[in-house]
């Protein structure tokens, strides 16, 4: 799911798009299914992790400079869009 968020930046679509709010709800329904039952506020801090924890960031960014922002940015949409 990561590479469709890297391919849309690549493709210049904003992180808050709907393409990329549609990716967040499959991200957050993939967690929820296959993970664990993650709270949409903890989706939110899940957001955040991939921006703050240097690890997640590295791991994000290997797709392009500033993934994990953007991944970040459309988990907060779609969290904002959805309380």
């Amino acid at each position: 799911m990561i590479f469709a968020f890297a391919n849309n930046k690549s493709h210049q679509l904003e992180a808050d798009s709907i393409e990329n709010v549609a990716l967040a709800k499959r991200l957050h329904d993939h967690l929820c299914k296959y993970s664990f039952d993650c709270p949409i506020s903890t989706f939110k801090d899940i957001g955040y992790n991939y921006v703050q924890n240097e690890e997640f960031k590295e791991q994000l960014d290997q797709f392009g400079e500033g993934t994990a922002q953007y991944v970040c940015d459309a988990i907060v949409e779609y969290v904002n869009k959805n309380i």
